[in-house]
C-alpha cells in the first residue's frame, strides 16, 4: 500500500487548482477576444478606414453571400444578374462602426451636394450612416474605382 503524506496531498490539490485556474483564465481570455470589437488596423489613411468599415458592414450584414453593386450606389444580395460584384479589400474586417439607418429620403439630397448616398437593398435605403452627421456616398460616379467617402449634408 502506498502512503501519501499530508504535504504530498496538498501539493496534488494545489496542482489541480492551478490547472483549473489556468484553464479558466484561458477560457475567459478567449471569450474576451471573441467579443472584442474589431477595429481598422493602425496606420490606415482616412479613406482606407472608410473602406475597412464598409467591408465590415457588408460582411456583418450579408455574411458570405454574393453582394452586388447596382448603379454605383445600391448594395444588395445578388441571386441573378449582378452589375458589379462587391470585392472585399480587407479580408477580416468585422464589426463596423457604420450603421444602416432607414429614412424617408436621401440624406444627401439637395442642390449643394455633389454626392449620391449609398443604400443597402435598393431604392429608399436604408442608408449608411458614418457617424458625426456624415453619410456614406459615391462622390464621383465616373471614376475607374468605387470612389466612396463619408459626406456631410
Amino acid at each position: 500500500m502506498t502512503v501519501i503524506s499530508t504535504a504530498g496531498r496538498r501539493a496534488a490539490r494545489l496542482s489541480v487548482r492551478a490547472r483549473v485556474g489556468f484553464a479558466a483564465a484561458v477560457a475567459v481570455a478567449l471569450v474576451i477576444v471573441a467579443v472584442a470589437p474589431a477595429a481598422p488596423p493602425p496606420g490606415l489613411t482616412q479613406h482606407a478606414k472608410v473602406v475597412w468599415n464598409v467591408d465590415a458592414l457588408v460582411r456583418d450584414k450579408f455574411g458570405s453571400q454574393r453582394v452586388c453593386i447596382y448603379r454605383y450606389a445600391y448594395l444588395n444580395v445578388g441571386s441573378g444578374y449582378c452589375a458589379s460584384e462587391y470585392t472585399f479589400t480587407f479580408a477580416a474586417a468585422k464589426h463596423s462602426t457604420f450603421r444602416l439607418i432607414s429614412r424617408a429620403s436621401n440624406p444627401l439630397a439637395g442642390p449643394d451636394v455633389n454626392a449620391t448616398a449609398i443604400e443597402f437593398y435598393g431604392s429608399n435605403g436604408p442608408y449608411v450612416y458614418c457617424g458625426h452627421n456624415q453619410w456614406l456616398a459615391v462622390v464621383n460616379a465616373h471614376s475607374q474605382n468605387w470612389p466612396i467617402a463619408c459626406v456631410s449634408p
